[in-house]
């Protein structure tokens, strides 16, 4: 008997999308009691959106242990990065910041999510890109201070927003020298791979 293509692509979509229901149920079972701060930040994007309760259940414990000033920073930044799986209505946004802030160093992830905020509200304003740290002259706001609803974060061109970080940030790091240099080469370097992971993930096929 002749088997059609058509059916062949059937059973293939039918496979893989098993698959990610497999992924998701098994990873549904895991217990995170006894995870450790670091263990959690390792934690894949979609274990993570999977089991997004109980893995902020296990960092409130944590949170109620008396811990180091470099634990307890620690911990920030991986609450930050596990409310990344709802950050925007953009999956591939979400997961490409997921991972971005979870290949950086804790010191650089938190200083990433705080710009990105800022940036991201001063570029729908439609005002100038400033970095957090410049520091304007008195008499002029620098920055909008007016958090995003999800229709204004919806209407954002990412790629454009992306492209348009790396430009002012490299034209700003050329520009100056010293501490400040590097303050702007650590800001420049985490927007190249946001934008590197954001059109990685954008290749890959999706399956919801």
């Amino acid at each position: 008997m002749e088997i059609s293509a058509s059916f062949v692509n059937l059973v293939s979509q039918t496979t893989k999308m098993n698959s990610v229901s497999a992924y998701s149920t098994e990873e549904s079972k895991v217990n995170y009691n006894k995870y450790t701060t670091s263990e959690l930040r390792d934690i894949p994007y979609e274990e993570a959106k999977n089991n997004y309760t109980d893995i902020m259940k296990r960092i409130e414990e944590l949170n109620q242990d008396k811990v180091s000033m470099s634990v307890s920073a620690e911990l920030v930044a991986t609450t930050f990065q596990m409310n990344k799986v709802n950050y925007s209505g953009n999956e591939n946004f979400n997961k490409s910041l997921y991972e971005t802030e979870q290949s950086l160093s804790v010191n650089d992830a938190l200083a990433l999510d705080f710009e990105l905020s800022i940036n991201l509200q001063d570029y729908s304003a439609g005002m100038n890109i400033n970095a957090s740290f410049v520091k304007g002259t008195g008499n002029e706001e620098l920055h909008s201070n007016k958090s995003l609803s999800n229709k204004q974060f919806s209407n954002i061109n990412l790629d454009d927003f992306l492209s348009k970080m790396i430009e002012t940030f490299t034209q700003n790091h050329n520009e100056t020298k010293g501490v400040v240099k590097e303050q702007f080469q650590g800001v420049l370097s985490a927007y190249e791979h946001l934008k590197k992971n954001y059109e990685s993930n954008l290749k890959e096929p999706f399956y919801a």
